[in-house]
């Protein structure tokens, strides 16, 4: 990915020798004084859509703009005409390609028999519509519970279920990591033997668990030994009616 901080030294330092403001440049881009403030402090980048007309106001080569030995600066050159580029080019300027760019680099992927690899997946997810990002995901051979957690924000839930499923039993922490975003059916198969692992993770995954699986979860742990009471205060709010009245009658009858 690009250095932001040398690309916007070089919109600054070729600004001034233009003898420009931020605001004539602003005006000479059609863009607000803030988007080039943000460029010019390494905040946020052009986009391609505008790279050859800063170049022309700034006179200055692409080359000189983003840094001539980088392969970056190939790929946007080759999307500026309009040729194409592979789904790992495009993957390396997410930021700066426009959705049609993303879109028709992903199509020519799909098209082919080889997989995408799930490190350009990973980076192209924050552009891609789920459904789309969810075909790319389900048809690559590798993707690890690593990736998953990568991914999970972007994917639909019955997509990341059915990649969750290649996996078999989870750790804990990746559990957790998962929760927001699976559907209640299948944290639920997950947690099923959540009391072999660590009692004191469970108050965060149970706002994501339903109440019947939850249940089951305290009643084997409370007879296990391996949940205290003290530790069961946190998982109350979650708890079903019948299970609270039984727990407050447990507690009674053992005063």
């Amino acid at each position: 990915m690009f250095n932001t901080i040398e690309t916007a030294k070089r919109i600054k330092d070729a600004r001034l020798a233009q003898n420009m403001t931020q605001m004539a440049l602003a005006d000479a881009m059609g863009v607000s004084f803030q988007a080039v403030s943000n460029w010019e402090r390494g905040n946020s980048m052009p986009d391609i859509g505008k790279l050859s007309q800063l170049c022309e106001v700034l006179d200055i080569s692409l080359s000189d703009l983003l840094g001539d030995d980088r392969q970056e600066t190939k790929i946007i050159d080759k999307l500026i005409s309009k040729e194409p580029v592979t789904i790992s080019e495009i993957a390396q300027v997410a930021p700066l390609a426009s959705p049609e760019a993303v879109e028709k680099a992903v199509q020519d992927a799909e098209k082919s028999d080889k997989p995408a690899a799930v490190c350009d997946i990973v980076c192209l997810a924050p552009f891609l519509d789920a459904e789309c990002l969810g075909r790319l995901a389900e048809k690559a051979a590798d993707v690890s519970p690593k990736d998953l957690v990568a991914l999970a924000p972007f994917l639909n839930g019955s997509t990341l279920d059915a990649l969750v499923d290649r996996h078999g039993e989870l750790d804990e922490s990746t559990i957790l990591s998962l929760s927001p975003f699976l559907s209640k059916e299948k944290l639920d198969q997950l947690a099923e033997n959540y009391e072999k692992h660590d009692p004191s993770r469970l108050p965060a995954l149970a706002p994501f668990l339903s109440k019947d699986t939850l249940d089951g979860i305290v009643s084997r742990m409370l007879e296990n030994g391996s949940l205290s009471m003290d530790s069961l205060v946190p998982l109350l709010p979650f708890l079903s009616k019948d299970k609270l009245r039984g727990l407050a009658e447990q507690w009674e009858n053992s005063k």
